[in-house]
């Protein structure tokens, strides 16, 4: 049997922790971006860009305290309830710690696939554009305006490639190859998750409810 309650949880906490590492390795790229931007404005974007991302991470990671009174409402128990957990796990060495610097890792990955892709393309795309690049244009496509950020990273890697003088074209073959690939390499994840079953005797609230009981 499935908690319901704890696997959603531990999901929103996975894509939480997971947009950490990416904010700081985009913040850790940043300079190399900025060196290639001609102009107050789209400097000026990026950084109002990276400050609001943060603030946002740390006005969720408080929700807890904000959302007490309206503990009754089903979705704010949920809000609460990952709010308090992920504060109690990210502010700690083992796992929270931890945990962050694996997803900058996993990120940096893509930096590197994107690389090896772009040479099999026979495109003469440097590394130091690619670092500029990608890990903002995985941190758009995190914008949920679009399925599975499908767009925004294309969108994104046209005009920051632009910036290190690659074409608009091999920029967004570069993003769509790159996009088909993560389809392929997650589909022996999907196959076992549908073999898995489907949880059954679940109620979505039980960490919620535990929760709310407790306060």
């Amino acid at each position: 049997k499935y908690n319901l309650g704890n696997v959603t949880l531990s999901v929103l906490l996975d894509r939480v922790v997971g947009l950490i590492g990416l904010i700081l390795l985009v913040i850790i790229t940043l300079p190399v971006l900025l060196s290639a931007i001609n102009g107050l404005v789209g400097i000026w974007s990026l950084i109002i860009f990276a400050v609001m991302f943060m603030g946002g991470i740390v006005i969720f990671f408080t929700m807890d305290q904000i959302t007490v009174r309206f503990l009754h409402w089903k979705i704010i128990r949920l809000i609460h309830s990952l709010a308090k957990h992920g504060r109690r796990i990210l502010l700690s060495i083992r796992p929270g710690i931890l945990l962050i610097i694996m997803s900058f890792i996993i990120h940096s990955f893509s930096i590197v696939s994107m690389l090896i892709l772009s040479h099999g393309m026979g495109l003469e795309i440097e590394l130091t554009s690619l670092i500029a690049v990608v890990p903002l244009a995985t941190l758009l496509a995190t914008i949920p305006v679009s399925i599975a950020g499908w767009g925004v990273r294309e969108g994104a890697m046209v005009v920051g490639l632009g910036y290190q003088g690659v074409s608009s074209e091999y920029a967004l073959a570069l993003s769509v190859m790159y996009g088909i690939l993560m389809l392929f390499v997650s589909l022996p994840g999907a196959l076992v998750w549908l073999k898995s079953g489907h949880p059954t005797d679940c109620q979505i609230d039980t960490v919620c409810q535990t929760e709310h009981s407790r306060i």
